[in-house]
Protein backbone atom coordinates (compact mmCIF):
# COMPACT_ATOMS: atom_id res chain seq x y z
CA UNK A 1 0.00 0.00 0.00
CA UNK A 2 2.51 2.59 1.06
CA UNK A 3 4.54 1.54 -2.27
CA UNK A 4 1.76 1.92 -3.70
CA UNK A 5 1.46 5.46 -3.03
CA UNK A 6 5.29 6.23 -2.94
CA UNK A 7 5.16 6.07 -6.98
CA UNK A 8 2.27 8.58 -7.74
CA UNK A 9 3.14 8.81 -11.34
CA UNK A 10 1.88 4.65 -11.43
CA UNK A 11 -1.52 5.27 -10.74
CA UNK A 12 -3.95 6.32 -13.27
CA UNK A 13 -5.78 9.72 -12.06
CA UNK A 14 -7.51 11.13 -15.18
CA UNK A 15 -10.83 11.14 -13.97
CA UNK A 16 -9.49 13.91 -11.16
CA UNK A 17 -7.86 15.95 -14.36
CA UNK A 18 -11.03 15.77 -16.31
CA UNK A 19 -12.43 17.63 -13.00
CA UNK A 20 -9.99 20.09 -12.93
CA UNK A 21 -10.11 20.98 -16.74
CA UNK A 22 -12.78 23.38 -16.49
CA UNK A 23 -10.10 25.70 -14.24
CA UNK A 24 -8.52 27.16 -17.37
CA UNK A 25 -5.91 29.30 -15.46
CA UNK A 26 -4.51 26.40 -13.57
CA UNK A 27 -2.60 25.50 -16.94
CA UNK A 28 -2.16 29.35 -17.68
CA UNK A 29 1.01 31.95 -18.50
CA UNK A 30 1.02 34.62 -16.21
CA UNK A 31 0.76 37.32 -19.52
CA UNK A 32 -2.61 35.81 -20.13
CA UNK A 33 -4.09 34.79 -16.33
CA UNK A 34 -2.98 38.53 -15.24
CA UNK A 35 -5.68 39.98 -17.63
CA UNK A 36 -7.99 38.40 -15.65
CA UNK A 37 -9.77 39.17 -11.81
CA UNK A 38 -7.35 37.92 -9.01
CA UNK A 39 -10.50 36.67 -7.15
CA UNK A 40 -10.72 34.40 -10.21
CA UNK A 41 -7.47 33.23 -10.17
CA UNK A 42 -7.10 32.54 -6.77
CA UNK A 43 -10.65 31.19 -6.51
CA UNK A 44 -9.76 28.25 -9.14
CA UNK A 45 -6.48 27.30 -7.85
CA UNK A 46 -8.15 26.83 -4.29
CA UNK A 47 -10.69 24.59 -6.06
CA UNK A 48 -8.42 22.52 -8.05
CA UNK A 49 -6.50 22.10 -4.89
CA UNK A 50 -10.19 20.78 -2.92
CA UNK A 51 -10.93 18.85 -6.22
CA UNK A 52 -7.42 16.98 -6.36
CA UNK A 53 -7.25 16.25 -2.68
CA UNK A 54 -10.95 15.13 -2.71
CA UNK A 55 -10.78 13.16 -5.53
CA UNK A 56 -7.83 11.93 -6.61
CA UNK A 57 -6.40 8.59 -5.83
CA UNK A 58 -2.87 9.81 -5.66
CA UNK A 59 -3.62 10.26 -1.51
CA UNK A 60 -0.48 10.60 -0.36
CA UNK A 61 1.09 12.90 -3.05
CA UNK A 62 -1.71 14.92 -2.32
CA UNK A 63 -1.30 15.07 1.10
CA UNK A 64 2.62 16.08 0.36
CA UNK A 65 1.84 18.98 -2.17
CA UNK A 66 -0.15 20.68 0.56
CA UNK A 67 2.96 20.12 3.08
CA UNK A 68 4.94 21.71 0.42
CA UNK A 69 2.71 24.37 0.40
CA UNK A 70 2.83 25.48 3.64
CA UNK A 71 6.85 24.84 4.06
CA UNK A 72 7.33 27.21 1.16
CA UNK A 73 4.44 29.45 1.40
CA UNK A 74 3.04 32.12 -0.09
CA UNK A 75 0.28 34.36 0.14
CA UNK A 76 -1.80 35.25 -2.23
CA UNK A 77 -2.54 38.55 -1.00
CA UNK A 78 0.95 39.67 -1.68
CA UNK A 79 1.24 42.22 -4.98
CA UNK A 80 1.14 39.92 -8.01
CA UNK A 81 0.98 36.79 -5.74
CA UNK A 82 -2.23 36.33 -6.95
CA UNK A 83 -1.29 35.41 -10.20
CA UNK A 84 1.82 34.03 -9.81
CA UNK A 85 0.91 31.61 -7.46
CA UNK A 86 -0.63 28.88 -9.85
CA UNK A 87 2.07 28.87 -11.78
CA UNK A 88 4.52 28.30 -8.86
CA UNK A 89 1.92 25.45 -7.77
CA UNK A 90 2.43 23.63 -11.18
CA UNK A 91 6.23 24.05 -11.96
CA UNK A 92 7.61 24.09 -8.54
CA UNK A 93 5.83 22.31 -5.78
CA UNK A 94 3.35 19.43 -7.83
CA UNK A 95 6.93 18.37 -10.31
CA UNK A 96 9.32 18.10 -7.16
CA UNK A 97 6.64 16.96 -4.16
CA UNK A 98 7.82 13.58 -3.89
CA UNK A 99 11.23 14.43 -5.61
CA UNK A 100 14.41 15.71 -4.16
CA UNK A 101 14.33 18.27 -2.03
CA UNK A 102 17.06 19.84 -3.76
CA UNK A 103 15.13 20.74 -7.11
CA UNK A 104 12.14 21.76 -4.37
CA UNK A 105 14.73 24.57 -3.19
CA UNK A 106 16.15 25.92 -6.69
CA UNK A 107 12.49 25.65 -7.94
CA UNK A 108 11.70 28.06 -5.41
CA UNK A 109 14.32 30.22 -5.57
CA UNK A 110 13.78 30.97 -8.90
CA UNK A 111 9.86 30.98 -8.70
CA UNK A 112 8.85 34.47 -9.64
CA UNK A 113 6.12 33.93 -6.76
CA UNK A 114 8.49 33.62 -3.94
CA UNK A 115 10.85 36.64 -5.26
CA UNK A 116 7.82 38.82 -5.09
CA UNK A 117 6.40 37.57 -2.30
CA UNK A 118 9.72 37.59 0.18
CA UNK A 119 10.82 40.84 -1.84
CA UNK A 120 13.87 39.20 -3.66
CA UNK A 121 12.69 40.58 -7.06
CA UNK A 122 13.70 44.32 -5.60
CA UNK A 123 17.14 43.00 -4.12
CA UNK A 124 20.22 45.12 -5.78
CA UNK A 125 23.72 45.72 -5.05
CA UNK A 126 24.11 49.00 -3.20
CA UNK A 127 20.53 47.47 -0.86
CA UNK A 128 20.74 43.48 -1.33
CA UNK A 129 17.41 42.75 0.44
CA UNK A 130 17.23 39.85 3.29
CA UNK A 131 13.91 38.82 3.40
CA UNK A 132 14.11 35.68 1.20
CA UNK A 133 17.96 35.60 2.72
CA UNK A 134 16.47 34.67 6.16
CA UNK A 135 13.63 32.76 5.48
CA UNK A 136 15.53 30.28 3.06
CA UNK A 137 17.78 29.30 6.00
CA UNK A 138 15.27 29.87 8.82
CA UNK A 139 12.20 28.04 7.45
CA UNK A 140 13.41 26.63 3.87
CA UNK A 141 16.29 24.51 4.90
CA UNK A 142 18.50 24.60 8.39
CA UNK A 143 15.38 25.93 10.75
CA UNK A 144 15.53 29.10 13.07
CA UNK A 145 19.26 30.34 14.08
CA UNK A 146 20.62 26.68 13.98
CA UNK A 147 24.16 27.14 13.08
CA UNK A 148 23.99 30.78 10.88
CA UNK A 149 24.75 34.36 12.08
CA UNK A 150 22.96 37.37 10.89
CA UNK A 151 26.31 38.00 8.82
CA UNK A 152 25.13 34.73 6.51
CA UNK A 153 22.08 36.60 6.00
CA UNK A 154 23.64 39.48 4.53
CA UNK A 155 25.78 37.34 2.61
CA UNK A 156 23.26 35.06 1.45
CA UNK A 157 21.14 38.20 0.32
CA UNK A 158 24.11 39.71 -1.87
CA UNK A 159 24.04 35.95 -3.29
CA UNK A 160 20.68 36.15 -4.58
CA UNK A 161 21.18 40.08 -6.10
CA UNK A 162 19.64 40.01 -9.80
CA UNK A 163 17.33 37.13 -9.30
CA UNK A 164 14.35 38.89 -10.94
CA UNK A 165 11.40 38.49 -13.12
CA UNK A 166 10.29 40.17 -16.06
CA UNK A 167 7.84 42.90 -14.98
CA UNK A 168 4.38 43.02 -16.77
CA UNK A 169 5.21 45.53 -19.66
CA UNK A 170 7.40 43.09 -21.38
CA UNK A 171 7.45 41.35 -24.45
CA UNK A 172 4.55 38.64 -24.80
CA UNK A 173 5.03 35.98 -23.38
CA UNK A 174 7.80 36.34 -20.72
CA UNK A 175 6.03 39.13 -18.58
CA UNK A 176 6.34 37.27 -15.16
CA UNK A 177 9.09 34.47 -16.17
CA UNK A 178 12.09 34.23 -14.02
CA UNK A 179 15.45 35.86 -15.25
CA UNK A 180 19.01 36.47 -13.96
CA UNK A 181 20.23 40.40 -14.32
CA UNK A 182 23.36 40.29 -14.30
CA UNK A 183 23.67 44.61 -13.77
CA UNK A 184 21.67 44.04 -10.90
CA UNK A 185 24.01 41.29 -8.95
CA UNK A 186 27.06 42.57 -6.67
CA UNK A 187 29.49 40.34 -7.80
CA UNK A 188 31.77 40.59 -5.09
CA UNK A 189 33.45 37.70 -2.93
CA UNK A 190 30.92 36.51 -0.57
CA UNK A 191 31.18 33.86 2.49
CA UNK A 192 28.08 32.18 3.79
CA UNK A 193 28.53 29.43 6.41
CA UNK A 194 31.93 29.53 6.44
CA UNK A 195 32.30 28.59 2.53
CA UNK A 196 34.10 31.55 0.44
CA UNK A 197 32.29 32.22 -2.51
CA UNK A 198 34.94 33.59 -5.33
CA UNK A 199 33.95 36.84 -6.53
CA UNK A 200 32.85 37.62 -10.31
CA UNK A 201 30.76 34.77 -9.92
CA UNK A 202 27.42 35.72 -11.06
CA UNK A 203 23.86 33.34 -11.22
CA UNK A 204 26.41 30.86 -9.59
CA UNK A 205 26.95 32.84 -6.38
CA UNK A 206 23.47 32.04 -5.94
CA UNK A 207 23.35 28.50 -7.44
CA UNK A 208 25.82 27.56 -4.84
CA UNK A 209 24.33 28.63 -1.79
CA UNK A 210 21.46 26.15 -2.75
CA UNK A 211 23.55 23.78 -3.08
CA UNK A 212 25.19 24.49 0.04
CA UNK A 213 21.93 24.63 2.22
CA UNK A 214 20.35 21.41 0.51
CA UNK A 215 23.33 19.45 1.63
CA UNK A 216 23.55 20.97 5.06
CA UNK A 217 23.32 18.45 8.03
CA UNK A 218 20.89 21.01 9.61
CA UNK A 219 18.65 20.59 6.94
CA UNK A 220 18.50 16.98 6.83
CA UNK A 221 17.28 16.73 10.41
CA UNK A 222 14.91 20.14 10.05
CA UNK A 223 12.91 19.03 7.12
CA UNK A 224 13.04 15.23 8.65
CA UNK A 225 12.13 16.45 12.11
CA UNK A 226 9.03 18.24 9.87
CA UNK A 227 7.47 15.70 8.05
CA UNK A 228 7.62 13.61 10.78
CA UNK A 229 5.61 16.16 12.92
CA UNK A 230 3.80 16.02 10.00
CA UNK A 231 2.79 12.60 9.22
CA UNK A 232 3.20 11.18 12.87
CA UNK A 233 3.02 13.06 15.71
CA UNK A 234 3.62 16.81 17.07
CA UNK A 235 6.48 15.24 19.39
CA UNK A 236 8.26 12.71 17.30
CA UNK A 237 10.05 10.42 19.01
CA UNK A 238 14.28 10.97 18.04
CA UNK A 239 14.61 7.70 16.69
CA UNK A 240 12.22 8.08 14.00
CA UNK A 241 13.34 11.84 13.29
CA UNK A 242 16.98 10.08 13.30
CA UNK A 243 16.60 7.58 11.01
CA UNK A 244 14.44 9.81 8.59
CA UNK A 245 17.51 12.24 8.47
CA UNK A 246 19.45 9.15 7.42
CA UNK A 247 17.70 8.31 4.74
CA UNK A 248 17.70 11.90 3.90
CA UNK A 249 21.72 11.90 4.16
CA UNK A 250 21.93 8.68 2.40
CA UNK A 251 19.89 9.36 -0.63
CA UNK A 252 20.81 12.89 -1.36
CA UNK A 253 17.36 14.27 0.00
CA UNK A 254 15.02 11.67 -2.01
CA UNK A 255 11.76 12.40 -0.47
CA UNK A 256 10.18 9.40 -1.77
CA UNK A 257 12.74 7.38 0.34
CA UNK A 258 12.14 10.00 3.24
CA UNK A 259 8.56 9.45 3.48
CA UNK A 260 9.32 5.65 3.14
CA UNK A 261 11.19 5.89 6.67
CA UNK A 262 9.03 7.82 8.22
CA UNK A 263 5.46 5.94 6.94
CA UNK A 264 6.78 2.52 7.86
CA UNK A 265 4.65 0.07 9.63
CA UNK A 266 6.14 0.32 12.90
CA UNK A 267 6.75 4.07 12.81
CA UNK A 268 2.49 4.51 11.92
CA UNK A 269 1.97 2.30 14.73
CA UNK A 270 3.55 3.98 17.27
CA UNK A 271 2.26 7.64 16.01
CA UNK A 272 -0.09 9.28 18.74
CA UNK A 273 -3.42 10.78 17.07
CA UNK A 274 -3.04 14.36 16.03
CA UNK A 275 -6.17 16.89 15.38
CA UNK A 276 -6.60 16.93 11.73
CA UNK A 277 -6.48 20.59 10.45
CA UNK A 278 -9.69 22.00 8.78
CA UNK A 279 -8.80 21.39 5.30
CA UNK A 280 -7.64 17.68 6.22
CA UNK A 281 -10.61 16.66 8.30
CA UNK A 282 -12.93 18.50 5.33
CA UNK A 283 -11.76 16.78 2.65
CA UNK A 284 -11.65 13.61 4.86
CA UNK A 285 -15.22 13.85 5.20
CA UNK A 286 -15.78 14.34 1.63
CA UNK A 287 -14.11 11.32 0.90
CA UNK A 288 -15.07 8.91 3.29
CA UNK A 289 -18.86 9.94 2.39
CA UNK A 290 -18.54 9.59 -1.18
CA UNK A 291 -19.46 13.72 -1.58
CA UNK A 292 -20.13 15.05 -5.38
CA UNK A 293 -18.90 18.40 -5.21
CA UNK A 294 -20.66 20.06 -8.16
CA UNK A 295 -18.97 24.35 -6.84
CA UNK A 296 -16.66 24.74 -4.41
CA UNK A 297 -18.06 27.83 -3.06
CA UNK A 298 -19.30 27.11 -0.03
CA UNK A 299 -16.33 25.11 0.82
CA UNK A 300 -14.25 27.75 0.42
CA UNK A 301 -16.43 29.76 2.68
CA UNK A 302 -16.26 26.80 5.54
CA UNK A 303 -12.57 27.00 5.30
CA UNK A 304 -12.38 30.95 5.70
CA UNK A 305 -14.66 30.61 8.70
CA UNK A 306 -12.36 27.93 10.27
CA UNK A 307 -8.82 29.55 9.66
CA UNK A 308 -7.65 27.52 7.08
CA UNK A 309 -8.29 29.38 3.47
CA UNK A 310 -5.95 27.79 1.27
CA UNK A 311 -2.96 30.66 0.25
CA UNK A 312 -4.52 33.26 2.51
CA UNK A 313 -1.67 32.68 5.39
CA UNK A 314 0.01 35.98 5.28
CA UNK A 315 3.35 35.39 6.99
CA UNK A 316 5.80 32.97 5.22
CA UNK A 317 5.73 30.18 7.81
CA UNK A 318 2.64 28.85 6.16
CA UNK A 319 -0.44 27.50 8.13
CA UNK A 320 0.32 26.15 11.54
CA UNK A 321 0.94 22.20 12.32
CA UNK A 322 -0.21 23.14 16.08
CA UNK A 323 -2.92 21.13 18.49
CA UNK A 324 -3.15 24.98 20.43
CA UNK A 325 -3.91 26.72 17.29
CA UNK A 326 -6.27 24.59 15.64
CA UNK A 327 -8.72 23.53 18.92
CA UNK A 328 -9.76 26.91 18.69
CA UNK A 329 -11.87 26.59 15.54
CA UNK A 330 -13.84 23.92 16.97
CA UNK A 331 -17.94 25.60 15.92
CA UNK A 332 -16.45 25.50 12.30
CA UNK A 333 -16.15 22.56 12.30
CA UNK A 334 -19.30 21.11 13.33
CA UNK A 335 -20.91 23.59 11.25
CA UNK A 336 -19.24 21.42 8.26
CA UNK A 337 -20.34 18.10 9.84
CA UNK A 338 -24.33 20.18 9.77
CA UNK A 339 -23.43 21.32 6.31
CA UNK A 340 -22.25 17.84 4.77
CA UNK A 341 -25.37 15.92 6.27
Amino acid sequence: YLDYHLNPDMIEDSAVETRVAPLTTLAGIYADIKQLPSNQVINELIEGTIIRATYSKRQLYERMVEFWSDHFNISVEKLNCAWLKPIDDRETIRPNALGFFSDLLAGSATSPAMMVYLDNNISIPNAPNQNYAREIMELHTMGSYNGYTEGDVVEVAKCFTGWQLYPDNSPYPIAGVFRYNPSQHDNNQKTVLGQVIPAGGGIQDGLTVLQILSQHPNTARFISNKLCERFLDYSPSQSVVTAATATFNATGGNIREVMRTILSSQHVADAKPKLKRPFHAFVSALRASNAEMIASGAFRNQLRAAGHLLFYWVPPDGFPDSIDFWSGFLLPRWNFGAMLM
